[in-house]
């Protein structure tokens, strides 16, 4: 995302199990940062939307615990994905400040 990728369609069919996203005929590197830029014309209600993208990696995630269920604890698989938003936006974020040229930024900015 720090690279201005959007994937088109982000279900969970487009995901392997390593969390990384492929079939990218419906994708767009987005001109400027607008977190509700769709890359699939017929997504009109925006779900798979830049901006929207790390809550439906998130979401594909939580799908494949259910099936992972069978052989692995849920209950620990479940408790390792409660730091996803935060071990996400800490990269995101890293990330943008080091495309911006920025070495570090107090939080709220």
């Amino acid at each position: 995302m720090a690279a201005g990728f959007c994937h088109g369609v982000l279900n969970t069919d487009n995901m392997s199990i390593t969390g990384e996203s492929f079939d990218y005929g419906l994708s767009a590197l987005i001109p400027t940062y607008n977190p509700r830029f769709t890359a699939a014309y017929f997504d009109y209600s925006g779900l798979y939307r830049y901006g929207h993208q790390p809550l439906i990696c998130k979401s594909n995630l939580q799908l494949l615990q259910e099936t992972l269920a069978a052989v692995i604890d849920i209950k620990k698989m479940k408790a390792a994905l409660e730091n996803f938003d935060d071990y996400y936006l800490n990269e995101y974020r890293k990330l943008m400040m080091n495309r911006l040229g920025l070495e570090n930024l107090p939080q709220p900015e």
